[in-house]
């Protein structure tokens, strides 16, 4: 039998049963987009997944990463498919992650995320990946389903690939949201060290910042 699953404005039609089942819930759910390990770990086999390329069912994007022919191409799939490709631990990051936060001055566009492990960059210049040791637990949460930096982090980084004074009204307008505080952006500063690229720019900000709030009071 077939069923018809929506993907973004199409429907991807294919044969049922239990695989196939879940192998399209996870399709849907990460936006078009699959890996080859995980398909194997849903059930289906080298051949049969080979089979999906021949037949165009599936299109390769990255080595072992696979967008479904039909579905819609977007900025979301592209952050799930760069995931894929990047592996855990990772979470998007940057100007994407301030995307997804829909901080001030931020729309979808870049496709960015920030691994442990080094990654060689991208032929597309909006196409980044980041490596830091120091990405702890706690600066990962999920937004819309994508393991994203938290915004205190995200906009440590973002003074790292941009000018503090293109910065500002995000930050002020996080502020305002309790989105982060002062504490967390000054601690988060004396925790990756000032040598970070604009990070002591930042910390100096924000503590004159901080004092003018004092100050206000």
């Amino acid at each position: 039998f077939y069923e018809r699953v929506a993907i973004g404005n199409t429907a991807w039609v294919g044969m049922g049963g239990a695989v196939e089942e879940r192998c399209r819930r996870l399709i849907v759910k990460q936006h078009g987009v699959i890996s080859r390990g995980q398909a194997a770990e849903l059930g289906l086999t080298k051949h049969q997944i080979d089979g999906r390329l021949e037949s165009g069912e599936w299109v390769s994007m990255w080595r072992g990463i696979f967008r479904a022919s039909v579905s819609s191409q977007s900025w979301r799939q592209d952050l799930n498919a760069l995931l894929l490709r990047v592996g855990q631990p990772s979470a998007v990051s940057h100007r994407a992650a301030a995307a997804l936060w829909r901080l001030e001055g931020f729309s979808p566009g870049w496709v960015e995320v920030t691994s442990h492990r080094k990654f060689c960059r991208g032929a597309d210049a909006t196409l980044l990946v980041h490596c830091s040791r120091n990405l702890s637990a706690g600066e990962v949460v999920l937004v819309d389903g994508f393991r994203t930096t938290s915004v205190t982090r995200t906009l440590i980084d973002l003074v790292g690939v941009m000018p503090l004074d293109q910065l500002e009204n995000a930050m002020e307008a996080a502020l305002r949201r309790r989105s982060t505080s002062l504490a967390k952006l000054l601690s988060s500063v004396e925790r990756l060290g000032s040598g970070r690229s604009g990070v002591g720019a930042l910390g100096d900000w924000l503590r004159q910042r901080g004092e003018q709030a004092s100050t206000e009071s």
